[in-house]
């Protein structure tokens, strides 16, 4: 064998032993460190049974032997190389990899390993600690300013560790960033485990999703070859380690085989396992490979107990004396046995032959109601290919009669290899127009009109004590068409006063009151009509005494067995409660009535409080003017100050009377709001001057059509009351503007808001919610600070009501108030 200069060494490999041929490989003495350039022929290409291989080793210790001699040695394929001592101390580094770690060769040769952030990790630790046991060890390593985990290996040299760090560029991180998020969502959605392989460090890695298949978490599993081959299934072992060879003699691309493999649980998992060679040396000789596992137990033993189920419907249908019948694809009857035919009402020469959806049998639900084509139990299995249980159906006989079929059927397929023979022919299911499609389906068929019609019955009775028992305080009564009573519940006497034995085949209606009896016919027709409507009706009813009883009926139609229609009513007797709702109302209307005589007295009344009480103020008025001496001037403004409160209150409390009793009507003609918020303003700007109080006004002028008189009064009472309770310093607003509701309106069917906000004392959320009714003040009793009867925003809602219009208020407690009036324009 002839030897290249370079080589210091040649080795023959047999099965795991190296036998040295030639060179220095067999040196008594290493240093403690030791770098090989190996270079390694195959003579057998079975690799992993019996591998035999040849090759040579360079020595490229003098290039780690010189001064710093990481640094004449360069990694491939962008890789930063440096050694680990015992004693866990960087050793020799390449001037790259000092670089990567942001320092200099000389300051970290010397210094522990932990004096790089990205070293004190436990992972790195730990793979450290299995590289020293002479284990390569493979990990990815978190690096800031670096978007994506580095690729880090670490191999055993001797008694240090020999580490390489991939490093990329930005470029290629982004694109492996994006081809792993691809690759992590196809895994995800495919629910695959993975798996990758080194040929030369003979280590494999697997994900957490493969360790899970087998019953494992990934920190339990060996990263080895062995592992995996321990966990194979016997049997399947020589098959996997064939697929391989097959791949490294490129007989074939990928693996592609369904193994076994033994669970952490003692079971056996089907496995679907595929995988490729992905990268190669440049000798030829492979060097990394990868794959994916699948868990397809569930699918694999459905399918074994499916074709086995498959295989006996033959048998079972030739011997079984259950009916059976089989069809192909196009739904035609291909085989029955003699108790389907009997089931079917057809003689054995008519039913092969039919088709599933026959005219003849007039399919029904066994209601009924007709049965539509995707309902059909053929339909339904041919379209889900999944078995189908207990449909029921209606289908009717030769002779006219209906019967009530129960079927259960399963799919055919294409391998199912079901075929009959049937008078020297032999028929099958058919063939499938695509992969995976039905070719027919079975079905065994029950009879079981008796027993549905019993069951139907059964529950109709159960139903109707369940109503009596549940509701025995009412009657409980049946009618048949012709409005006849069929059934009464006991209660029937005490509300009618009949025994019900005597009520059983009278007409219904006959002692309802002539004023009701209309609405009673009406109600009990449609019930009659409408299957599904609820009727719900009172009236009197004479009872067996003479007397008028107040009865409420609810009700709906019911089917008997025999499918005759029938009327189901529940009775209730709410005498006593129509007689108190009367009183009631007789009550209300007393207090109408006391309402009304009060607002008019009061309003008959008005003329002899405020005839004398004018007197008063005009007199009050006069000593005002007299120039009187101290007190007595001050006592003339009380009294006159006095009697106009008190004319205010007594007008407010006439103008609320008439409002109430309907007594003032509005009427409206063209206005000029701008006019009326000028004129108030005029009339109480004086009162807001003398209190230190602002006030502006802003918005559009415009005119509407309203009552003038009462926009006045509303307008005074806001803007009073704005001033009455606004300290001095604070100001307040009155805003106006229109609204028109789409653009095909026209201007007249706008609304004008008016808005009066002031910066006064503002209002609680609660007491806001009732400022609007009569009488109605925050401050009450000795704690009031502000004078007034709270009638003011009760006469603006009734106001705002009369002009067709609503007011709104807002408030918040010592921010302030805004109240907003809105009236229709015309």
């Amino acid at each position: 064998m002839q030897w290249h200069s370079r080589e210091i060494g040649c080795f023959e490999s047999d099965g795991g032993r190296c036998q040295q041929k030639s060179g220095c490989i067999g040196k008594a003495a290493f240093p403690e460190v030791c770098w090989w350039r190996m270079s390694r022929h195959r003579i057998s290409a079975k690799v992993t049974t019996g591998m035999h291989d040849s090759g040579t080793v360079d020595d490229v210790l003098s290039e780690w032997s010189l001064p710093r001699p990481c640094r004449s040695v360069s990694g491939s394929g962008g890789e930063a190389i440096f050694i680990i001592d015992e004693e866990g101390r960087f050793q020799d580094l390449q001037p790259e990899a000092a670089q990567f770690f942001g320092s200099s060769v000389d300051d970290l040769v010397g210094t522990p390993v932990e004096s790089v952030p990205v070293f004190r990790s436990a992972p790195f630790q730990a793979a450290l600690s299995q590289a020293r046991t002479h284990r390569p060890v493979c990990l990815n390593l978190t690096v800031p300013h670096h978007e994506q985990p580095v690729p880090t290996r670490l191999y055993p040299a001797g008694s240090s560790v020999a580490v390489y760090v991939t490093m990329r560029s930005s470029i290629e991180t982004q694109d492996l960033k994006q081809k792993q998020a691809r690759l992590q969502m196809a895994l995800a959605g495919a629910d695959l485990g993975t798996w990758e392989y080194g040929f030369e460090t003979e280590s494999c890695m697997y994900d957490e999703r493969w360790a899970e298949i087998i019953g494992y978490d990934l920190g339990e599993i060996e990263h080895r070859a062995d592992f995996f081959f321990q966990h194979v299934h016997p049997e399947d072992v020589d098959r996997v380690r064939e697929a391989i060879d097959a791949c490294v003699r490129r007989e074939k691309e990928k693996i592609d085989l369904v193994i076994r493999m033994r669970h952490r649980d003692g079971s056996w998992r089907w496995i679907l396992d595929r995988g490729r060679i992905l990268e190669w040396n440049l000798d030829g000789t492979p060097r990394r490979m990868a794959g994916t596992h699948m868990d397809i137990t569930e699918r694999y033993q459905i399918q074994r107990a499916l074709r086995r189920e498959r295989n006996l419907l033959a048998r079972i249908c030739e011997a079984s004396p259950a009916p059976i019948v089989v069809l192909d694809r196009a739904g035609e009857i291909i085989e029955a046995s003699k108790r389907a035919e009997e089931v079917l009402g057809l003689p054995p020469r008519d039913v092969e032959g039919c088709r599933y959806n026959d005219m003849e049998w007039d399919i029904t639900h066994p209601d009924g109601t007709p049965m539509g084509e995707k309902e059909l139990p053929f339909t339904r299995v041919m379209s889900t290919a999944e078995p189908l249980h207990n449909a029921e159906m209606k289908i009717a006989w030769p002779d006219k009669s209906r019967r009530i079929l129960s079927v259960s059927g399963a799919p055919l397929f294409a391998n199912d290899d079901i075929s009959f023979s049937k008078d020297g022919k032999v028929l099958c299911s058919g063939a499938a127009e695509r992969e995976g499609e039905p070719t027919g389906a079975v079905f065994a068929i029950k009879d079981i009109t008796s027993q549905w019609e019993a069951e139907r019955a059964l529950r109709m009775s159960e139903e109707r004590f369940r109503a009596v028992a549940e509701q025995a305080v009412d009657v409980i009564v049946t009618l048949n068409e012709e409005g006849e009573f069929e059934y009464l519940s006991p209660s029937a006497q005490r509300v009618t006063g009949f025994p019900r034995e005597e009520l059983i085949g009278v007409y219904a209606f006959d002692r309802v009151h002539e004023e009701d009896v209309g609405e009673f016919k009406e109600q009990f027709r449609n019930a009659l009509a409408d299957p599904e409507m609820t009727i719900d009706v009172s009236g009197q009813y004479r009872h067996r005494d003479g007397s008028l009883r107040y009865l409420a009926i609810r009700g709906r139609q019911i089917q008997t067995t025999s499918e005759e229609i029938r009327v189901l009513a529940n009775i209730r007797d709410v005498t006593e409660a129509h007689e108190w709702e009367n009183r009631l109302l007789k009550a209300k209307q007393k207090a109408e009535e006391a309402s009304r005589l009060k607002s008019a007295m009061l309003a008959n009344v008005s003329h002899e409080i405020r005839t004398p009480l004018t007197s008063i103020i005009g007199f009050a008025e006069v000593l005002s003017s007299a120039d009187l001496k101290n007190p007595f001037d001050r006592f003339a403004d009380l009294i006159r100050e006095s009697g106009d409160r008190l004319l205010r209150t007594m007008n407010d409390l006439l103008d609320l009377s008439q409002l109430r009793a309907g007594a003032v009507a509005a009427a409206k003609k063209p206005v000029c709001v701008d006019d009326e918020v000028r004129a108030v303003l005029e009339e109480l700007r004086p009162l807001a001057e003398a209190q230190g109080i602002r006030i502006k006004t802003e918005g559009l002028s415009g005119d509407l059509k309203t009552d003038p008189d009462i926009l006045y009064r509303i307008l005074v009472n806001l803007v009073g009351n704005a001033i009455k309770f606004t300290d001095e310093g604070g100001s307040v607003s009155i805003r106006t503007w229109a609204e028109t509701p789409s653009e095909e309106d026209s201007a007249d069917r706008s609304t004008v808001f008016i808005a009066v906000e002031d910066t006064g004392v503002g209002m609680s959320p609660v007491f806001a919610e009732k400022a609007f009714e009569a009488f109605e003040q925050e401050s009450t009793g000795n704690s009031r600070t502000h004078e007034g009867s709270g009638l003011g925003l009760a006469l603006v809602r009734h106001y705002a009501d009369l002009l067709g219009g609503c007011v709104t208020l807002e408030s918040e407690k010592g921010v302030g108030t805004t109240v907003t009036l809105r009236i229709p324009r015309a």
